[in-house]
């Protein structure tokens, strides 16, 4: 018999209840076959996971909004993330900032760009242009993508420019730690990604701005008719809702027909108020 736990009796062990839920690494990518001793019992964390078809565990994504975020602080939170098996997703790279003048950030990308390989280029090292490669590749620096656990662990991050549909209706988290509004001295200089990428050869700077203000269009008159709906809900008249109907029943039309005239005044100077 096999001393690893195969997937299909961990899978009858979690549907029996003899596996707890607040295990935090039980065989949790792909086909991976992990030792008794390597699934730790973590009783005050309790992360969410949930069954899919090709893998036994998996996490949900945790999103991340990368604007504004220095982005060596923000790759060194993201990778310790990930090798503690975590999901992450980092949305608007090319609003991530570069500590220092533009000038220098771009000389230091042409003095990378002259390096390669002699006798074939195609070899490497490979030079990303676009933002949300740059970041996968800040990432991937910190992590040991070189053993089986840390191209695990790399597979589970995802980056983007701008944010994309699944995940513009979703919430969007910052890193304190990470942002450069506490990380850098006011007064400091600093430079966008976007802008780098877009001056080594990045061609697509146009097509996101574009689609992001599009988003932004959208998402605007979106927050503006909950807004109206909400003050529209408010203002409905007391005697209409489905409380004062069962007041009437109970106590009488013309003690409700009171309140519901009292809420009506109270509603209308709170809503000027406001």
């Amino acid at each position: 018999m096999s001393r690893f736990p195969s997937r299909l009796v961990l899978t009858d062990a979690l549907r029996s209840g003899s596996v707890r839920w607040d295990v935090l690494r039980l065989a949790c990518v792909y086909s991976v076959r992990l030792r008794p001793v390597q699934v730790p019992f973590v009783r005050t964390v309790t992360p969410r996971l949930y069954i899919v078809s090709n893998r036994i565990f998996c996490f949900q994504a945790r999103v991340i909004n990368g604007r504004g975020h220095l982005i060596g602080r923000l790759a060194s939170v993201v990778a310790k993330s990930l090798l503690q098996g975590e999901r992450v997703v980092i949305v608007g790279c090319e609003q991530v900032v570069m500590s220092g003048k533009f000038f220098r950030a771009k000389l230091k990308y042409l003095s990378f760009l002259r390096k390669r390989c002699n006798v074939n280029p195609a070899r490497g090292p490979f030079h990303h242009r676009a933002p949300r490669e740059i970041m996968l590749r800040t990432v991937r620096g910190m992590l040991p993508h070189r053993t089986r656990r840390g191209e695990l662990a790399f597979h589970h991050l995802k980056c983007y420019e701008g944010i994309p549909p699944p995940y513009d209706k979703m919430k969007l988290q910052c890193v304190p730690k990470a942002l450069r509004v506490l990380g850098l001295k006011p007064g400091r200089k600093f430079c966008h990604v976007g802008r780098l990428s877009h001056e080594v050869g990045w061609k697509y700077q146009h097509i996101v701005r574009a689609l992001e203000a599009k988003r932004k269009c959208k998402m605007y008159y979106y927050k503006q008719k909950m807004t109206k709906l909400r003050v529209s809900e408010m203002l409905v008249p007391f005697h209409e809702s489905g409380w004062a109907c069962m007041v009437i029943n109970e106590i009488g039309s013309t003690v409700a027909t009171f309140v519901s005239y009292l809420a009506s005044v109270i509603i209308t100077i709170l809503t000027y108020i406001i």
